[in-house]
């Protein structure tokens, strides 16, 4: 069975493009297009869920704890520090030229600093988000990958009854106020759609599942995810505390299941079209315009409205532009660090 799933890869490219218009709506006229794309941000919901069902999908027990840990701090610290970085100039080169600040999401204090840098979490319910916001995701993705770390420790069982225990405690916290952010954080809920992913990879793994079930959950998904982001601007709460994750984890938990086994039964097989080419190519410089996007947005959304330039000519140029960025940011930026990283990781394993 191949751990490639071109399904997921599209998906991840047409989710992160997702996320950026739904930002480009909010910050250009939440008005335009009457919102619809604002409830883009659920394209985090998808990578939650592919994150859980990833981490069990390509599971190598011969794989050290050393280089699962190695693996995950270059992909991720290196390249989101220099993009940190850049906006930090970015902020000072505005604060200097138009004495106004770019970043008013956070303090750029010490303690704001170190957060940032650090992916620690922040206070996303009172807007108070990392220097490059979006960036508030990863936090959740670090604490996951350390939580997943004593799967390459000590091994699938034990494993499972982590799981089980700190799934069981972020089920049971519903009604109790926690005062410590940190507890708050480790319980809370959205870590709930990574354990659904996981829950979608063993069973598929170990599931031979028909056809038809497989269509059957690809529909339910999509007509639950259309539904609900409908619902969404009537700010209608089903389960409150656990509401995000209702609505959007779970389509995306029954997309996931039934996109992948109809690519596993050959369905998606030799399908190459231009559509399919966009969203490969959006997939290769997902992370990289993940990040840089919202600086951007922000700071071009400012320059339009004193420019007086239509919502819907500022909507498209800088979705245009955001593209753009990303994309010579993955190719200029992104790949070089992660080639030189890899290669120093390699030079020090060989001269071990």
């Amino acid at each position: 069975m191949e751990n490639k799933l071109g399904i997921l890869e599209k998906g991840r490219g047409g989710m992160t493009l997702l996320v950026v218009l739904a930002h480009i709506n909010l910050l250009v006229d939440c008005n335009l297009f009457h919102g619809l794309f604002i409830q883009g941000w659920c394209g985090v919901d998808f990578f939650f869920v592919l994150s859980g069902f990833l981490m069990i999908w390509t599971y190598n027990e011969r794989t050290s704890p050393i280089a699962y840990v190695k693996k995950r701090f270059i992909r991720i610290y290196p390249v989101y520090w220099v993009y940190t970085l850049v906006t930090l100039i970015m902020n000072l080169f505005i604060v200097l030229i138009f004495d106004s600040s770019l970043i008013s999401w956070i303090n750029l204090d010490l303690s704001g600093l170190i957060r940032s840098f650090l992916c620690l979490p922040t206070n996303v319910a009172i807007n108070e988000m990392p220097i490059i916001p979006p960036a508030w995701t990863l936090s959740y993705e670090i604490f996951f990958y350390i939580i997943s770390l004593f799967l390459y420790i000590y091994g699938r069982r034990i494993f499972r009854g982590i799981l089980i225990v700190w799934g069981g405690l972020i089920i049971t916290r519903t009604g109790f106020i926690i005062s410590n952010p940190y507890i708050d954080f480790i319980l809370d809920p959205l870590f709930l759609e990574f354990l659904g992913g996981m829950l979608i990879a063993q069973i598929i793994k170990y599931k031979k599942s028909k056809k038809i079930e497989n269509v059957i959950s690809l529909g339910v998904g999509i007509v639950w995810l259309v539904v609900f982001w409908s619902m969404e601007n009537m700010e209608i709460d089903i389960l409150t505390h656990f509401n995000r994750v209702f609505k959007f984890g779970v389509a995306f938990a029954f997309i996931v299941y039934g996109a992948v086994g109809l690519e596993i039964s050959g369905m998606f097989k030799n399908r190459k079209n231009f559509g399919s080419s966009i969203l490969e190519f959006l997939e290769r410089i997902s992370f990289s315009l993940y990040l840089v996007h919202y600086p951007l947005v922000a700071m071009l959304s400012i320059m339009c409205r004193k420019l007086h330039i239509s919502a819907i000519v500022a909507f498209v140029a800088i979705s245009s532009i955001c593209i753009l960025a990303g994309g010579i940011s993955h190719y200029l930026i992104e790949k070089n660090i992660i080639y030189v990283c890899n290669k120093k990781f390699i030079e020090n394993v060989k001269s071990y």
